[in-house]
């Protein structure tokens, strides 16, 4: 388990962020279609032996939001890796909420997606609720480190006539 050291004073800048975010090709996507109403920020990075960890907050046109932790090489600034750790909002029949909680040196995430299909069929409407419970770590390597503890999914046909 890696232990986390103080944030530097040096935090990286907006112009930083996008150009290792674009580095990416997961990230890439996000971007590609950059419009002005939408915002990345760089919440925090936390210096450890051998790697960098960047967390990254994405909001998008539409009101959804996502986090990200990066994982950087400190003397190359090159992304190892890049986990969506939580999204939430709401968006076209979507409907997400995710909690995250720390529990010592594991993070517990909580995750609720809601998907509402009214036009798939005229006699019904389909309701399909997913969660899933996960706890992530981070190596010594700077790897983080997913272990799923719960999921569920739960379909609900409602007859409209």
């Amino acid at each position: 388990m890696a232990h986390l050291q103080p944030p530097a004073t040096r935090r990286l800048d907006s112009v930083q962020v996008v150009r290792l975010y674009a580095q990416d090709a997961g990230l890439r996507g996000v971007l590609e279609h950059y419009y002005p109403e939408e915002h990345v920020y760089a919440l925090d990075t936390v210096r450890c032996a051998g790697f960098a960890l960047l967390t990254v907050y994405h909001v998008d046109e539409s009101g959804h939001h996502d986090l990200y932790y990066i994982t950087l090489d400190p003397v190359v600034q090159r992304v190892r890796q890049v986990k969506l750790v939580a999204a939430w909002g709401s968006d076209g029949g979507w409907r997400g909420e995710t909690t995250m909680q720390r529990r010592g040196q594991r993070l517990r995430v909580r995750a609720v997606d809601e998907i509402v299909d009214e036009a798939s069929h005229d006699a019904y409407t389909t309701r399909t609720t997913e969660s899933f419970t996960v706890d992530y770590h981070l190596s010594p390597a700077g790897q983080l480190v997913q272990t799923r503890i719960d999921s569920s999914r739960r379909i609900v046909h409602t007859n409209t006539k």
